[in-house]
């Protein structure tokens, strides 16, 4: 009589492991007759775990014994923090990750960072194109002896801690296609880099809130030292708008120039200028509008808002000159009272989408003007040669700049590199 078999447990799981019987023979594997198989039930993860433990030694060893060429090409999908990190494994992995500059980003955001200078002098030399260095901060001086490939390059607020920085990054440039210095104290140096070096190639140009004045500690001027820096003010502004011969975006905004240098601005621009900017300019007249929009007839876009020196006439005047191309004009703050008169005349203008006014006597004039009037001042509708985004903070009430999403129409989100 046979003895009934045991029933299965339900839930016994069965691996069928391969055993091999050593002889004895120290390091030699029996023979094919030795093997055994037999089958157990593995009931504990804690031998799963080993199990995967021993897989992942595996891939390692797998890895490191792969050709250069292999490593490079996979090195190829990671971030630049993750690239950095593979350069601590080991000396091979750091001589693949730094000496082969193919690996190396094309375009990088580091805004609000500390930047160590052998970092970002290894960035220049990989042939980076695209770099946003907004208010950040570098380590000690930069020391590129040779020059670089950017093509759009942002340092908004980085020239208040860093100017001598600023004036060896710059001189590395020959071919910046878009160039920003918001906030700079521009000094000689980097007027010279502008329009010597980068005057045939630059399309778009941020010179918002700058002072064409020297620092007063600059005593290398010799111009503001023989002929004054009024005229050194002059002097610059038409190097600027003489040589840079390709604008087509151009951001004065908040500069303030001297009256002077407006006549030298509106009379010299060059005339395939589009975009304009001339925010707050406490000397810009209605003389200076004639001049400017009769001579540059393909301006698509301009910023006249806070000039209390003009009056409707130069309403008038740009609606002659600019009907059939203007398509935003900024209005407001310029203390000019239309009459419905001026309204209507503004729906003959053919292309025309947006127009920036604040001071409608009766807000049922708005409804003529619909859908292309916008009552308040936006930044954001009219933005001319801003490298990053604003975006309106209702607790402390004013236009805030985020350099964090992009750089112009790239994109280029912020790197967790370095410390903020």
């Amino acid at each position: 009589m046979t003895k009934p078999s045991r029933p299965k447990r339900k839930h016994e799981t069965k691996w069928t492991i391969t055993t091999i019987k050593k002889s004895k023979t120290r390091g030699n594997v029996s023979t094919e007759s030795e093997r055994k198989s037999i089958t157990r039930p593995v009931r504990t993860m804690k031998q799963l775990n080993i199990t995967m433990k021993d897989q992942k030694v595996c891939s390692t060893v797998q890895f490191e014994a792969l050709p250069n060429e292999v490593i490079c090409h996979v090195f190829t999908y990671l971030k630049i923090i993750d690239l950095l990190n593979c350069g601590l494994v080991s000396k091979r992995l750091r001589t693949i990750s730094i000496d082969d500059q193919y690996l190396w980003p094309k375009k990088l955001n580091l805004c609000y960072k500390k930047v160590p200078v052998e970092f970002l002098q290894r960035l220049l030399d990989s042939g980076c194109e695209h770099l946003s260095l907004a208010e950040a901060i570098l380590e000690r001086t930069l020391n590129l002896p040779k020059a670089s490939t950017l093509k759009y390059l942002n340092l908004s607020s980085f020239g208040l801690k860093n100017r001598e920085n600023s004036e060896k990054l710059l001189e590395s440039c020959y071919s910046l296609q878009k160039l920003s210095l918001s906030r700079f104290q521009l000094s000689s140096k980097l007027i010279d880099c502008i329009w010597f070096q980068n005057g045939k190639t630059l399309r778009v140009l941020d010179l918002s809130n700058c002072s064409f004045y020297c620092p007063k500690n600059d005593k290398n001027c010799i111009t503001c030292n023989d002929r004054g820096p009024i005229f050194h003010n002059i002097f610059k502004v038409y190097n600027i708008v003489k040589m840079c011969t390709e604008l087509k975006e151009l951001s004065l905004h908040m500069t303030n120039l001297h009256e002077k240098s407006i006549d030298i601005l509106v009379s010299n621009l060059t005339l395939k200028i589009e975009k304009l900017d001339l925010f707050d300019m406490e000397y810009l007249g209605d003389e200076h509008v004639n001049i400017l929009v009769t001579r540059c007839k393909n301006i698509t876009e301009l910023n006249l808002g806070g000039l209390t020196s003009i009056t409707k006439n130069s309403l008038n005047i740009i609606n002659q000159n600019l009907k059939s191309t203007l398509v935003k004009l900024n209005f407001a703050f310029t203390d000019v009272m239309l009459d419905l008169s001026d309204i209507f005349d503004l729906k003959n203008m053919e292309k025309l989408e947006l127009f920036c006014y604040d001071l409608f006597p009766n807000p049922r004039w708005m409804d003529k003007l619909k859908p292309i009037v916008w009552v308040e001042y936006d930044p954001g509708n009219i933005k001319i040669a801003c490298p990053s985004q604003q975006k309106y903070n209702p607790n402390s009430r004013f236009w805030e700049i985020n350099h964090t999403q992009g750089l112009w129409e790239i994109k280029t989100e912020k790197e967790e590199l370095f410390t903020a």
